[in-house]
């Protein structure tokens, strides 16, 4: 059983995470079940996407949030690398270094997809070898875009953050090589 919505006059007992995201299935599905885990240290919020996957849908998103934020509270947009341009990533970034009073904005990629960042719950694998989705579907033997709930823990979860910072140790987003920053994202998440 999950919590009820927070009341207005509990708002500053947490932090608030909103996170636009390109699929609408998969990193939905992922950063809704990140939400249940931790729960009782953050509100996540996915704005809704209506199968409107480009990066400039994205940015719209997130642009167009209406929730309250505080200060402390957090924007990220997320994407794959995989079909992207480099001017539609660079609008990204460019958002995500500019300026909005004291929330942070953040930009988290996974190149080549998310898949990888879900096999790394599992498994430690290099993003360098091919092969990362039957890895997953090793584990996740359903897996098909939805992923199996149950099977994200907040244990795998602390080592996927493990594992993703040792294959992309910087925060910024893995523009030119293989890997996954989500784990700056999760890690935020899971703090405190």
């Amino acid at each position: 059983m999950y919590p009820k919505p927070r009341r207005q006059d509990s708002r500053f007992l947490k932090r608030k995470v909103v996170v636009s995201v390109e699929g609408a299935v998969t990193e939905d599905e992922y950063f809704k079940r990140i939400g249940k885990l931790y729960w009782d240290k953050v509100v996540v919020d996915i704005p809704k996407n209506v199968n409107k996957s480009a990066p400039n849908h994205v940015l719209d998103r997130i642009r167009n949030y209406r929730g309250k934020l505080n200060p402390g509270d957090e924007m990220w947009c997320v994407i794959d690398s995989d079909k992207w341009t480099p001017k539609q990533k660079a609008d990204i970034a460019k958002w995500a270094t500019g300026k909005s009073g004291k929330v942070r904005r953040y930009f988290g990629m996974s190149n080549p997809k998310i898949e990888l960042w879900l096999t790394l719950h599992f498994v430690d694998w290099d993003p360098n070898k091919p092969g990362f989705l039957s890895a997953l579907r090793k584990h996740m033997p359903t897996y098909d875009k939805h992923i199996e709930q149950k099977r994200i823990t907040k244990d795998n979860v602390l080592i996927a953050i493990g594992r993703g910072k040792k294959y992309s140790p910087s925060p910024n987003p893995p523009l030119k090589s293989k890997g996954s920053n989500l784990w700056v994202l999760v890690e935020h998440i899971a703090r405190q």
